[in-house]
């Protein structure tokens, strides 16, 4: 190994003076690099003209990368690099000659990584951990010591090793106090290391720098020492390894005048995390051949806990691997963590807040307000000044009522994440809609905030989930959008609170659509009114400043939202509800329309406007997303009864929904606003963040549910004032004409819609009797705040024998009266119940013996003592999963396991339904292929599991590789080649299926716009491997990004994880073609999946029937719901009856 590589990874040189956060504020205002900056320790490459701003004229000669590095809250540096390959070419030599430091075959006996036992830790092993550019320096010390002391079964002496020598002060304090041997630091370097092995303390500790390794070692002399390698500088190697910059720099004068030659930020080679790592192997081993030298009986200890998420990595570096036991009960974590908290501060060392607002309004108009296509940035609407005056300085809790499309997601955003550059705080946003949350997330990464901004949303995997809640107690992100649902998560809970306490507060907590916290809303919904309790609640301990957002707020809604959020205020010189009906609109009506011609009448409609698909968009407000589809099909034979055969733009009809794929309402949305479809049919969802200038025609399909709705999307209409005229439409002469069509009945409808949406206290009290009967199956009927029961979300709709969801959103209503009537608590979400034949149950006792295992026969006894005396009396009796495994004492994964053991032998019958029914999209191809005994049926499953496969195949064993787009393009084109070769689909059409991919056109396309990215999903479920993507900026402007994908492989041996994928292909057929057998031929949807595992012979448990399931559903074949019941606990209060008639509580 060439003496340059390891000069690369340890050498750099400070340029210029440390830096506070108000000069670079100051000398870099203009330049978004400051705000892309994560909220822990991080680090972003600069050029020559960065530094000169920052008062760095001076330079070394062959520089190879410069870059900032914020080392602490509100304190950067900055550094550089020399390319020291240039350095010794450029030196008068004939012949450079190069020296391996290490022979390769050198065998490292006592180097260890050193990761968490999941097994004996519980689920805290994972949760507590966060990366290492975390500043919240006592939650990353508690952990790393646990794993430290975990190490054992060494008496010798330990070094501990650490990136920052400012930290061994607090750190050698810290180990005192957990009854450390520390020698005094005022002692000789020999010294210390002298008292390390005379001291008779059992546990003595030496903490040092990497700047003093070599002298701890050749200070030793005594005997072995134990080295505990804290943590990779990782980040940080990235910036180091760069593409190399010109080594002949040109002088000062020269600089002036030019930058650097290539770009900051090109990579000659691309480093994912795994192969950052592995490029420590030279110091790894470098450093073990040091130890070894000086003592062979020392060892080595590598201890950063990322080396945990890639299985076998200790076999690419050519380690072993130690298993260490960490915390098992919540309440040792807080002991612990309490001792660190008295050295390792939760206070913010912010910098000072105090800026100018007008500066700050400018530096965001230059980051945000720039064009797509570049150029001059736009200036702020006249409405948009006051809103920011008061949201900057934070100092005031604001009710903005602004329509939408008007910029308001700005509003937020903005001051979030400036405000976050110097407080390194959280800001979250309560979003209603998961599709409203990834679009304003992708527009955030698209201007480079990949680093600091994040949303959670119920489709992320559990490894991304948990990397994210990782990052958010690390004080990475800044900017976090989440659903108010995820207030019922206690592992989001946990992670928050971690933050919390970590920042004493946040920085904004933002509600989108904040009308939906009040019960007095047309749209009130329950969580979202939790979420509000939630922060208001945080809010009595932390410091936080709460915006509210929504388009309409009535009387009644901001007076309950002030209750609930005293101190609300609006923002001053605006009102608390926003006419978006401007003077160029006018309102028509259409009434008594015949159902069948709604269609007809909106061709007359844009005939009659004189629509003009070159100048003018068009869009067509629907209130289900069923007819939003049907529409869009249909809508051009009425096209061409109105225009002709010749219409131009019968091509043009598009859909938008949130039930869409994320990339379909991407790709519809940038159609819309290109030209390349000039109709589109919408529900309210389109209305959410969504800006379209030149829509002209606006017409209403049916009456929407609420007059507020109505007013909205009729306000959508010429918003583009320039635009607007060129269309020929003005506020007086001819103004733009939206259009409702209503028929005879609509309003009926609307009515009995709205009654259907409401509850009465009737049904309050029925579901409240309902709830007492299942809480009194697990324990007596007496209040008990402590331990709460898990109750289904389908109790009423299963009592009243119906699946239906309109039974499913009373019943959590109700539960919300409930809990406002402080008859009961809400908890947190969780799996609830298992439900059996009751028959299969009767003389279990008798059956035990046949049991296949222990587990089998401790979950029949636990049973046993949980079947309820009147079982007999029913055909199925329903058993808590809580109380399962609390005396089977087995976890969740053994407890299913030995569960479908049972039900295979026949010992008991697992009764859990779960639907599963092909989508419109593959049905005509699952009848036709369902039937048929054939190798090659299911195309586009086969061309993703072939994609995955060459994937797997290009990433060699125990080692990683990062794609560019275009060799994946390239690899997924040959995949859908080799699986389609045909002309035409091979199965027929059904016109009634509604599918939209009627040729092999669309259908390839909708592989390569949509599933090709689910290869990835496959390759994650096989195990032993991690995806990454990445994300890169690739010009000097703020949108563009590239995106790259990493992935580990961490298999020994490519047939282990070739015959897995095949497994899962092959299972993935049988289950498409028992599925669609069933309901083609027996219109069955509704499955027993145990039964389904037990039949088709599934090796796997629930979890892998889960996978597959999943599978199907991302590649398009099929739509599922859970395979185990979800509910919310809930904790018992009161049994007293509800008498309507009196005001048992100021919020009823």
């Amino acid at each position: 190994m060439p003496v340059f590589t390891l000069y690369n990874l340890t050498s750099k040189l400070q340029l210029g003076q440390d830096l506070d956060f108000a000069t670079i504020f100051d000398r870099l205002k203009n330049e978004a690099i400051w705000l892309q900056m994560s909220g822990g320790k991080s680090f972003i490459s600069l050029k020559q003209s960065h530094c000169r701003q920052l008062g760095i004229i001076e330079f070394p000669e062959f520089v190879q990368n410069i870059w900032l590095e914020k080392v602490g809250k509100g304190k950067f540096k900055v550094w550089c690099n020399l390319n020291f390959e240039a350095c010794i070419n450029d030196l008068p030599l004939n012949e450079a000659y190069y020296i391996d430091w290490v022979d390769e075959t050198f065998t490292k006996t006592n180097s260890f990584i050193v990761r968490p036992d999941a097994r004996k830790s519980g689920y805290i092993a994972e949760q507590k951990r966060v990366n290492p550019e975390s500043l919240y320096r006592k939650i990353y010390w508690v952990y790393q010591f646990k794993l430290f002391e975990g190490i054992g079964n060494s008496n010798s002496p330990k070094v501990l090793i650490v990136n920052d020598e400012l930290e061994s002060e607090k750190l050698s304090a810290y180990a005192r106090r957990k009854g450390y041997f520390i020698p005094d630091t005022k002692a000789s370097l020999a010294r210390q290391v002298e008292l390390l092995h005379t001291h008779k303390s059992p546990n003595k500790l030496l903490i040092a720098s990497f700047q003093i390794l070599d002298k701890v070692i050749s200070s030793n002399y005594t005997g072995p020492l134990d080295f505990i390698w804290d943590s990779f500088l990782l980040q940080e190697k990235l910036q180091m390894l760069k593409g190399k910059i010109s080594a002949d720099l040109q002088t000062n004068e020269e600089q002036k005048e030019d930058d650097y030659k290539t770009d900051i930020n090109s990579v000659q080679k691309d480093y994912d995390l795994f192969s950052l790592i592995k490029l420590h192997k030279p110091l790894i081993d470098y450093y073990y051949k040091m130890l070894y030298d000086n003592n062979p009986d020392s060892q080595l200890f590598l201890c950063d806990t990322r080396l945990t998420d890639y299985y076998g990595i200790e076999k690419s570096l050519n380690l072993n691997a130690k298993n260490v036991q960490m915390w098992y009960k919540e309440t040792d974590y807080d002991t612990d963590k309490e001792i660190a908290a008295e050295f390792f501060s939760s206070v913010h060392e912010n910098a000072d807040a105090d800026f100018n607002i007008d500066e700050a309004k400018e530096i965001l108009r230059h980051i945000f307000l720039i064009p797509e296509e570049g150029g001059v940035p736009y200036q702020w609407h006249d409405y948009q000044h006051p809103c920011l005056n008061e949201i900057l300085p934070a100092k005031k809790d604001l009710l903005i009522s602004l329509p939408t499309g008007a910029g308001k997601s700005l509003l937020f955003q903005g001051p979030a994440l400036f405000r976050s550059a110097f407080s390194c705080k959280l800001s979250i946003v309560i979003s209603p809609l998961r599709a409203l949350m990834q679009d304003q997330v992708d527009a955030l990464w698209n201007k480079g905030f990949y680093s600091n901004v994040e949303f959670l949303s119920g489709d992320k995997s559990h490894v991304e989930i948990r990397d994210i809640y990782r990052r958010i107690s690390g004080g990475e992100v800044t900017l976090l959008y989440i659903t108010p649902e995820r207030f019922r998560s206690r592992s989001f809970e946990n992670c928050l609170l971690t933050r919390l306490d970590a920042d004493s507060g946040l920085e904004y907590v933002i509600f989108d659509e904040a009308h939906c916290i009040s019960q007095w809303g047309q749209e009130f919904r329950p969580d979202y009114l939790n979420a509000g309790r939630k922060v208001a609640g945080y809010s009595a301990v932390y410091q936080m400043r709460k915006l509210l957002f929504s388009a309409t707020i009535s009387e009644q809604v901001f007076e309950e939202i002030s209750i609930l959020m005293p101190g609300v205020v609006t923002v001053e010189g605006t009102e608390k509800s926003y006419n978006p009906v401007r003077d160029h609109i006018k309102m028509d009506f259409k009434h008594n329309v015949v159902e069948d011609d709604r269609l007809l009448d909106i061709a007359n409609y844009l005939k009659g406007g004189r629509f003009n698909p070159s100048l003018s968009r068009a869009i067509i407000f629907v209130k289900s997303r069923k007819k939003v589809e049907e529409c869009t099909l249909i809508l051009s034979d009425s096209l061409k009864e109105v225009f002709g055969a010749d219409c131009s733009f019968l091509d043009k009809i598009g859909a938008f929904h949130a039930g869409m794929d994320a990339e379909d309402r991407k790709d519809a949305y940038e159609k819309y606003k290109t030209g390349e479809i000039v109709i589109l049919f919408a529900t309210k969802a389109f209305g959410m963040g969504m800006d379209i200038p030149n829509i002209h025609f606006v017409t209403h399909y049916s009456p929407p549910s609420t007059f507020e709705d109505f007013l909205q999307e009729v306000g959508r209409a010429g918003r583009n004032e320039k635009q607007r005229l060129e269309a020929g439409f003005n506020t007086n002469e001819n103004p733009i004409k939206t259009l409702c069509l209503t028929t005879n009945n609509d309003f009926a409808k609307l009515k009995d819609q709205l009654h259907e949406s409401r509850i009465s206290w009737h049904e309050v009290k029925d579901i409240k009797l309902v709830l007492e009967e299942y809480i009194a199956r697990f324990k007596p009927l007496i209040p008990d705040t402590e331990t709460p029961v898990a109750v289904p979300f389908n109790l009423y709709s299963n009592e009243k024998g119906s699946v239906n969801d309109d039974l499913d959103n009373k019943f959590r209503i109700a539960l919300h009266w409930l809990e406002r009537l402080e008859r009961i608590k809400l908890g947190y979400f969780t799996i609830t119940h298992l439900e059996f034949d009751a028959a299969s149950l009767n003389k279990l006792a008798e059956r035990i013996n046949k049991c296949p295992d222990k587990d089998c026969e401790k979950v029949c006894n636990a049973i046993i003592e949980l079947i309820p005396n009147d079982a007999e009396a029913n055909k199925v009796v329903q058993l808590s999963i809580a109380s399962l495994r609390s005396i089977s004492k087995l976890s969740l994964e053994n407890l299913f396991t030995a569960l479908l053991k049972n039900h295979t032998a026949g010992i008991l019958k697992l009764l859990q339904d779960v639907v599963i029914e092909p989508t419109n999209l593959r049905n005509d191809e699952l009848s036709f292929y369902c039937n048929i005994t054939s190798s090659n049926k299911y195309p586009a499953l086969k061309s993703i599991f072939s994609f995955a496969r060459e994937i797997m195949n290009n990433v060699k064993e125990l080692d990683s590789k990062i794609f560019e787009g275009d060799e994946l393009d390239h690899f997924l084109e040959n995949c859908i080649h080799e699986n389609m070769r045909f002309a035409e689909l091979p199965w027929p059409i059904n016109p009634n299926t509604k599918s939209a991919l009627k040729n092999k056109n669309k259908y390839c396309s909708d592989l390569t716009k949509k599933r090709f990215k689910h290869a990835f999903t496959i390759i994650r479920l096989l195990g032993k491997t991690k995806h990454e993507t990445k994300m890169e900026k690739v010009t000097d402007g703020n949108r563009k990004i590239k995106i790259k994908q990493s992935l580990f492989n961490g298999y020994h041996k490519k047939e282990e994880w070739s015959n897995k994928i095949t497994q899962l292909e092959k299972d993935c057929v049988k289950l498409l073609d028992y599925v669609a057998k069933q309901y083609f031929d027996k219109n069955i949807k509704n499955f027993n999946w145990p039964d389904i595992i037990s039949e088709l012979k599934f090796k796997g448990n629930v979890q892998y029937l889960s996978d597959l399931l999943f599978i199907l559903s991302v590649l398009g074949y099929s739509k599922t719901g859970g395979l185990l019941p979800t509910g919310i606990e809930i904790y018992l209060h009161s049994t007293n009856s509800i008498d309507e008639t009196q005001d048992e509580n100021n919020d009823t």
